[in-house]
Parts: C-alpha cells; structure tokens; sequence
C-alpha cells in the first residue's frame, strides 16, 4: 500500500498484529476503492433514467444561446 512498507521493514520493525493490521486496513481501503469505481460505472452504463443529466445539442443551445460552435463541439464561457 505505502512505499515504505516493504516486506524487510514489515517483518524487521513491526509486531505480528501490527503486520496485520496493516494487511486488513490495506485490503478495507483497497475493497472501498473498488465499491466505489464499480459504483460509480455500474451508474454510468445504466440506462435507467433516473440520473438523466444529458440533453439534446438543441436544448442545449436554447440555454446557453452565447455559446459558440467549435471543431472539439459547441464552448460555452462564462
């Protein structure tokens, strides 16, 4: 998990229970990492309609009428 933990300086300067503490703290922390991505995708690639936030290119351009049409898409500034 950190650089410094290598396995000379886990088996050389820390207890047993230290050793694993550390172990099930890295994986909690490694197990939160993954519910959150897999989360926050399995939203993304669901089309349940619920968290909508894209519009049309022609709503979008009736809000934001200043906005300018680019080669990378339409800019708006603020």
């Amino acid at each position: 998990m950190f650089s410094w933990a290598t396995a000379d300086y886990l088996l050389d300067c820390m207890s047993i229970e230290q050793v694993i503490y550390y172990h099930d703290i890295g994986w909690e922390t490694k197990r939160t990492e993954a519910m959150v991505y897999w989360g926050i995708l399995g939203e993304a690639l669901s089309d349940d309609g619920k968290n909508k936030k894209t519009v049309s290119i022609e709503e979008f351009r009736k809000r934001y009428p200043d906005g300018k049409q680019t080669k990378n898409g339409y800019t708006v500034t603020r």
